[in-house]
């Protein structure tokens, strides 16, 4: 069976869970109408945890990589620029064939914005530039990245929010850890809850003013703190 973590799988009769993570490329290339594909094929793998109590058994496909895979992913260059074509296009990344070797573009670097379907932008088959951030010699792949291609659009947008700029956004959502809002441009911001006004509600849509804290370029994000409007209860020195 197939479920947003990985592969259950069956051995002598036990099932296991195979996590997507340990999923060896060669498996994973026959997946190229999606992962329900890998349903019923026949694969090698290695127990590398068993919990009797729990009834929990892990499996992995890492260390079944032949020295020929292993020498063929040394010959690429860190931070190097290649073309490829995408063999499988899954819910959690894109399979791509580079120069006869397999990759992985994880969802997070397929764009420097936030990604759902994958399946909506990519197709099996495409061929596509991507860059080389490393390899994994143990799944025989390569990890690739769309999204370093480009500059960080953030980081533009980031001047728009100067620190104690009023701005006027959106409530997306609320969490322990405060609230987000988004803005026209598409960035996001946080309010953290303990910077939260006590009398005032956050409802998912509401428009609101709020003050730009700072900036957080590397989580990509602005902090904001309250707008206030009103100079009850302040004290003046």
């Amino acid at each position: 069976e197939i479920n947003k973590g990985g592969l259950i799988v069956e051995v002598e009769g036990s099932r296991g869970f195979l996590p997507n993570s340990q999923v060896g490329f060669e498996l994973l290339s026959k997946a190229g109408k999606g992962m329900d594909d890998l349903v019923g094929q026949s694969l090698t793998v290695t127990v590398i945890e068993i919990d009797q109590n729990n009834n929990k058994l892990i499996f992995s496909q890492r260390g079944q990589v032949t020295p020929e895979v292993k020498n063929k992913l040394n010959e690429f260059k860190k931070d190097a620029k290649v073309k490829g074509k995408i063999v499988a296009v899954l819910p959690f990344g894109l399979v791509v064939n580079v120069e006869g070797s397999e990759g992985l573009v994880f969802i997070s670097d397929v764009s420097w914005e936030r990604q759902e379907d994958l399946s909506k932008l990519y197709k099996t088959g495409q061929e596509l530039e991507v860059k080389v951030l490393g390899f994994d010699e143990e799944l025989g792949s390569l990890n690739l990245s769309i999204k370093q291609l480009i500059e960080d659009p953030f980081s533009k947008l980031a001047q728009n929010y100067p620190t104690d700029e009023v701005v006027k956004g959106e409530v997306v959502s609320q969490t322990d850890a405060g609230v987000t809002f988004k803005f026209k441009d598409g960035v996001e911001g946080l309010l953290p809850s303990s910077k939260m006004e006590a009398n005032t509600t956050y409802e998912p849509g509401k428009s609101m003013s709020v003050l730009v804290d700072s900036v957080d370029i590397q989580r990509r994000r602005i902090n904001l703190a309250p707008f206030i409007t009103s100079t009850e209860g302040l004290i003046y020195k």
